[in-house]
């Protein structure tokens, strides 16, 4: 059966996709618990992967061209929020602390990112494996509880790195996951953060991405993001651009100082993002590179599938792009 649906990744519809993916979980949870999943299941997950972006490509995007924007002082900025932040002069350009950025700047929403559907199950095995804080359920977290939920997550999050590539023009294997987590806020709450760029909070993240799994109005009120942009022919002034959360869609932007931005108190409801954080950093060098399928499936199951320190995870995250995407 595996290597039947091999045949058919390049060429793969939304549907035939699902059916793959949910076949390759279905084999790693199948699998002895000792031992590393079939062989096939790599190659099955990056017939997925090339199919999801393929797919992704198809469907709307709306994107906002903005100025890249960082500290006039050089190394200033940072660690800063609210008006301090607000008042920090700046010039045009990126500054990308150690890495490679694209020198064009922007902001782009998938409003399907994903289906609804899909976003559903991610949340019915979100319930199952979240344990508090409920509003940072890392990645880290989830693969060390449930197999299920964080090959679901992992697949979300190479979408989201792909796309990063893809829309500023930057080698694949250069994009690195720094933090990915699920933010679960539930009821009136102000603990959303201030205003802030996430490039100042973090030096080392160059790129952002929130993937919404509710909908305002429907599951929560309040929690509308904003953007805060300068208010045309008005020296000074700022303007705060919204953006409604709605199930399924993604925001993609370049995280320095032209992507100032906030989330308003939460007012009811329950709240469910996905904010992921990315570096045009290269990652360390890999001293041992899987060399065939036998090896992705092994390193996969020893480092995501079944860690057994936080150490075999970080190992996942250093060789995320050489697991996930072999060969590019």
């Amino acid at each position: 059966m595996l290597s039947m649906l091999l045949d058919a990744g390049a060429e793969m519809d939304d549907e035939m996709t699902q059916a793959v993916f949910w076949t390759a979980v279905a084999a790693v949870e199948a699998a002895p618990e000792d031992s590393p999943p079939p062989v096939e299941v790599p190659r099955l997950l990056h017939h997925v992967f090339d199919a999801d972006m393929r797919l992704l490509l198809g469907r709307e995007k709306q994107a906002t061209n903005v100025t890249c924007m960082q500290p006039v002082e050089e190394g200033g900025g940072y660690g800063v929020i609210d008006d301090d932040l607000v008042a920090v002069p700046l010039r045009p350009g990126r500054a990308c602390e150690g890495g490679d950025c694209c020198e064009a700047c922007s902001r782009v929403l998938f409003p399907s990112f994903t289906s609804e559907a899909e976003a559903d199950a991610f949340v019915k095995e979100l319930e199952f494996s979240m344990v508090e804080p409920f509003e940072q359920f890392s990645l880290q977290k989830c693969a060390f509880r449930d197999t299920r939920t964080t090959l679901i997550f992992v697949r979300l999050v190479e979408r989201m790195r792909r796309v990063l590539a893809h829309e500023y023009g930057l080698p694949l294997s250069t994009v690195s996951v720094l933090q990915t987590f699920v933010a679960c806020f539930m009821g009136a709450n102000d603990k959303q953060g201030g205003l802030h760029s996430d490039e100042s909070t973090h030096e080392e993240f160059h790129y952002s991405c929130v993937m919404y799994l509710t909908s305002q109005h429907d599951d929560f009120e309040g929690g509308t993001l904003h953007f805060s942009d300068p208010a045309e022919g008005a020296t000074g002034e700022r303007v705060l651009t919204p953006l409604s959360p709605t199930k399924g869609s993604a925001i993609f932007f370049s995280s320095g100082w032209e992507n100032i931005h906030k989330v308003e108190p939460l007012l009811s409801g329950r709240r469910i993002a996905v904010p992921s954080f990315f570096t045009t950093q290269p990652p360390p060098e890999d001293a041992d590179p899987p060399a065939d399928d036998d090896a992705i499936a092994e390193q996969l199951w020893r480092t995501l599938i079944a860690p057994e320190a936080v150490a075999d995870y970080r190992q996942f995250i250093m060789k995320w792009h050489s697991l996930l995407a072999p060969g590019r």
